[in-house]
């Protein structure tokens, strides 16, 4: 699948799976498969990927804009979940961006 394919996900079908991610954190919860606190800290990360996901493959913008949204999501869950200090993370985030943005920036500078 790749991520133009995602242009063919109905606005219904969008609305189901924003739909379906309250009751799979309750079963999460209850299953035992995550606590309410690894809930708490991973809903909003997912719900995020997901619209930033689904948004970013239904418009005109690039997947540069969907990575930049999902950096901004999953940094501060990546140090609360100890898998990086504040600094690493930003720095990880300082050197994505500014490698995509010059890197960018490279190609389409037209040579004098």
């Amino acid at each position: 699948m790749s991520f133009d394919s995602l242009r063919d996900v109905t606005a219904e079908a969008r609305g189901t799976l924003y739909a379906l991610l309250l009751p799979l954190q309750v079963l999460a919860v209850a299953y035992g498969l995550a606590t309410d606190t690894q809930v708490a800290l991973w809903a909003p990360v997912v719900a995020a990927v997901l619209g930033f996901t689904l948004a970013g493959a239904n418009s005109a913008s690039t997947w540069r804009t969907w990575l930049y949204s999902i950096l901004g999501v999953t940094a501060p869950a990546a140090v609360a979940v100890g898998w990086a200090t504040d600094s690493q993370v930003g720095a990880i985030v300082a050197v994505v961006t500014t490698a995509l943005g010059l890197g960018v920036a490279a190609v389409k500078t037209p040579v004098l």
